[in-house]
Parts: structure tokens; C-alpha cells; sequence
């Protein structure tokens, strides 16, 4: 979808940012009551539990920047703050 979502901006001559969700790099994953507020009842057919999982459970949800100025970079560790986090890629 998002590689969709690039080819139809980038024919318009915009481009987008890399896509962030809920549960990333610090934002509290039951945020995700915000960002489904902003969607149609029954979205796509996901449901969202009170403890912020969506339902079927391999569902993705998050945001993504457009514009003339914005870039799509690749996703590594530099992005987040979490410096302990188990799963941070160490420079060698």
C-alpha cells in the first residue's frame, strides 16, 4: 500500500515520508484510539480492542507525511530514541 500510495503522489510530483504507527520508536500504542477516531466505523474491516489491538491481527496502521520537501529514507535505528531496546542494531 505504501508503495502504491508513492507512485500515485510521486505522478503529482510529491513525495512521502516513511510511515510511523503506533507502538514505534515510543508512541504509546494505545494512541492508536486517536488515529482510529479519524477513520470511518468499520475501516477496512479491522477492530480496534480497548487495549489498542487491532483485529485481524495482522493488521498495520500508522501515518504518512506527503509533500514536495519530505523524504523517504531507509528504516534503521538512527530513527528511534529507544536506546535500550532489544532489537536496536549496533554500529560495527
Amino acid at each position: 500500500m505504501q508503495e502504491d500510495l508513492e507512485r500515485r503522489l510521486a505522478a503529482e510530483g510529491l513525495n512521502i515520508t516513511n510511515r510511523f504507527s503506533p507502538g514505534y520508536c515510543g508512541w504509546d500504542v494505545a494512541e492508536q484510539h486517536k488515529l482510529f477516531s479519524l477513520l470511518p466505523g468499520n475501516f477496512c474491516k479491522i477492530r480496534l480492542t480497548e487495549s489498542a489491538l487491532m483485529d485481524p491481527i495482522k493488521s498495520v496502521s500508522g501515518i504518512i507525511g506527503a509533500g514536495l520537501h519530505v523524504k523517504r529514507r531507509p528504516y534503521t535505528c538512527n530513527f528511534c530514541d529507544m536506546k535500550d531496546c532489544i532489537y536496536r542494531r549496533l554500529k560495527s
